[in-house]
């Protein structure tokens, strides 16, 4: 028992999240093809870059955008949330 919390323990901190600057994920409400279509007219509007999305575990869409922008973002009808897009990265030992 005690050698799989310490495998866990090692495992979580060999993994590290970070920020990556100015790259947002927009959490949309359902239903996911009529809500992404309508947010991403909106987004494209107000000339903010779109990378990407995805609708089949989570529906969202990546952005590309300032901190300060994210405010805006979060009032368009459709959006759920929007939070800072982080990357993992494993850490060899």
């Amino acid at each position: 028992m005690l050698s799989l919390r310490f495998l866990t323990v090692l495992i979580v901190s060999s993994i590290i999240a970070q920020a990556v600057p100015n790259r947002y994920i927009v959490l949309l409400k359902d239903p996911p093809a009529a809500t992404q279509k309508a947010v991403r007219e909106e987004l494209a509007k107000r000339k903010i870059e779109v990378t990407g999305s995805v609708s089949t575990v989570q529906n969202a869409l990546f952005v590309v955008t300032t901190e300060d922008r994210v405010a805006e973002i979060k009032k368009l009808r459709g959006v759920k949330d929007v939070v800072p897009q982080r990357k993992f990265k494993m850490q060899s030992r």
